[in-house]
């Protein structure tokens, strides 16, 4: 049966056939450039392989090359689809095993993985589930605080951002990988708060194409453990930004145990039915460490879809 596939890497001529293998899956349909910007206009070092069968593009897997402080060098397991007639032949793993195997200085790979590709990676790849991620949200409808507007501005190619050091586990992210995630992106509008103190939160207004609801993605923030009162007040006026401009809820992410878990929750932030799963497997005893996930700081950033 194997023989019947064809498995190479996927180049930009491929694109079409990406967006409509996306398209028969998922029910928020991304743009063709948003998928040409994640694929192929990456600035990580980055491959993405494909299974057709004939013409069709019956599935893919990629993956990215981060890094993380000290230089250690993470592969992102990223677009995992599988159109849904062809999978539990094994076309998930075998993808995935070239993915892997295309960079040789990896020291741990890594996946944010929705419920139906969390257990295909944990026994595929012989991962490890560090912890689930539970989207964190606020309902704005029903807060009822001051607002105070006016703080946020626009991130562009000019916005400077102090990288803070909490001791974590944490993707790099320098002016390059902002300048791509947020002032390049084809899809979306980012806006950032920035205290006196340097403390920050990057964030984009979410308009659900199916629903046609407003909402707010708190997408990145920094901050050093032990302000909380900082956290606070990064979040009060998110918040207000958000509401002012009709969004009707406020979604983050926040690992347990951090300053910015404490501070979401004594804001109002309850947890939702949204989970994304994150599994590890490091090439080094020495990053065993990692699979503890309060080793971590994680951000809706950090993912591909926010």
């Amino acid at each position: 049966m194997v023989g019947k596939f064809v498995y190479r890497e996927l180049t930009p001529h491929d694109l079409l056939s990406i967006v409509h293998l996306a398209h028969s899956i998922y029910r928020i349909k991304r743009s063709e450039k948003f998928i040409d910007w994640q694929c192929f206009k990456n600035i990580f070092p980055s491959v993405a392989f494909g299974c057709f069968s004939g013409d069709e593009l019956i599935g893919m897997f990629g993956i990215q090359k981060r890094f993380l402080p000290g230089g250690f060098k993470v592969g992102q397991l990223s677009w995992i689809n599988i159109s849904p007639e062809w999978r539990n032949l094994g076309h998930m793993k075998r993808l995935g095993q070239m993915a892997i195997s295309y960079f040789n200085d990896l020291d741990l790979i890594c996946v944010f993985a929705n419920k139906n590709a969390w257990e295909p990676c944990l026994f595929s790849f012989d991962m490890k589930a560090v912890g689930v991620l539970k989207s964190l949200e606020l309902d704005l409808e029903k807060w009822d605080c001051a607002l105070y507007p006016g703080y946020s501005h626009p991130v562009t190619a000019t916005s400077k951002f102090i990288d803070f050091d909490n001791k974590k586990a944490v993707f790099k992210k320098d002016k390059k990988f902002r300048d791509w995630r947020y002032v390049k992106s084809p899809v979306n509008e980012y806006s950032s708060i920035t205290l006196d103190t340097g403390e920050f939160l990057i964030y984009k207004l979410y308009r659900d194409p199916i629903t046609n609801q407003c909402s707010g993605d708190l997408v990145e923030f920094g901050y050093s453990e032990g302000s909380s009162k900082k956290i606070n007040t990064l979040l009060r006026l998110a918040n207000s930004e958000i509401k002012n401009a009709n969004g009707s809820k406020s979604n983050l992410w926040a690992v347990p145990g951090t300053g910015l878990r404490a501070g979401a929750e004594k804001a109002g932030f309850t947890e939702t039915g949204s989970e994304c799963f994150f599994l590890i497997k490091v090439f080094s005893e020495k990053l065993s460490h990692l699979y503890d996930l309060s080793q971590w700081e994680l951000a809706q950033c950090d993912a591909t879809n926010y």
